[in-house]
């Protein structure tokens, strides 16, 4: 985005023209600028054909793509009193599964 002297909004513009339904909203290049939201699948393949990169350019090392092409692998929204909402739509193997499960519960006593 930088390189092209863009801001969210440009990018969300030219992302746009790739989308099945022609729609990007500014809030999703905005979600996942802020660390808050990986794009799924196809937001992701529109905002790479935008920026004329590589999808995996735009995927942080360790994360993975979304199960289902509807939700994002990974979204945090802040609830405030420093906790976030955290999903996670991924595959990942069982072991790292279950130690995250084992934290959550830690979290939740």
């Amino acid at each position: 985005m930088t390189d092209k002297g863009w801001n969210q909004s440009d990018l969300a513009r030219a992302a746009a023209k790739f989308m099945p339904d022609k729609k990007f909203n500014r809030d999703n290049v905005s979600l996942y600028v802020r660390a808050q939201q990986l794009p799924g699948p196809v937001r992701l393949r529109a905002m790479a054909k935008a920026l004329n990169i590589e999808e995996t350019k735009l995927i942080p090392p360790g994360a993975t793509a979304s199960v289902d092409e509807d939700a994002p692998p990974l979204a945090m929204r802040p609830l405030g009193s420093g906790n976030v909402w955290l999903q996670i739509n991924q595959a990942v193997p069982q072991d790292i599964a279950l130690k995250i499960i084992t934290l959550l519960g830690s979290v939740s006593k």
